[in-house]
This record gives C-alpha cells, sequence and structure tokens, in this order.
C-alpha cells in the first residue's frame, strides 16, 4: 500500500475468489521522532472494486533493538 496525503493510491491483489482493486485515499499522517522510538499514524479510506468499505486508522511504533 502508498499512503500520500490527499491522494487515492491504487493496488491490485489476485485471490482464488478473484482480482481485487484496492483505492486507498489518505487523510492524515502524521510521524513523531523521539528518543527510542518512532511512531507513524495514518487514516485513511479503503475501497474496494470502487466501492468504499472502511475508514482505517493505523498506528506504527518502531523501537530500538537492543541485543
Amino acid at each position: 500500500m502508498v499512503f500520500l496525503l490527499g491522494e487515492k493510491q491504487y493496488a491490485c491483489y489476485a485471490t482464488p475468489f478473484g482480482d481485487l482493486t484496492l483505492g486507498i485515499t489518505t487523510k492524515t499522517i502524521s510521524v513523531t521522532d523521539a528518543e527510542d522510538v518512532l511512531t507513524a499514524k495514518l487514516c485513511y479510506g479503503l475501497e474496494i472494486n470502487g466501492e468504499h468499505v472502511s475508514d482505517c486508522e493505523l498506528d506504527v511504533d518502531v523501537h530500538e533493538c537492543r541485543g
């Protein structure tokens, strides 16, 4: 998936039940870089084959691996 603020991106997926075209419209993007964690927050609309199916939120926290 590609997330570009204010733009609709398309991705095609082949499944055993047929092909799906996903439309992803990014509404907000926020990235915070703190001392020990990088945080990304996304809000986007999801459509399948031209029909809106969901408004989604994705939160990702990336921590340093200390071995």
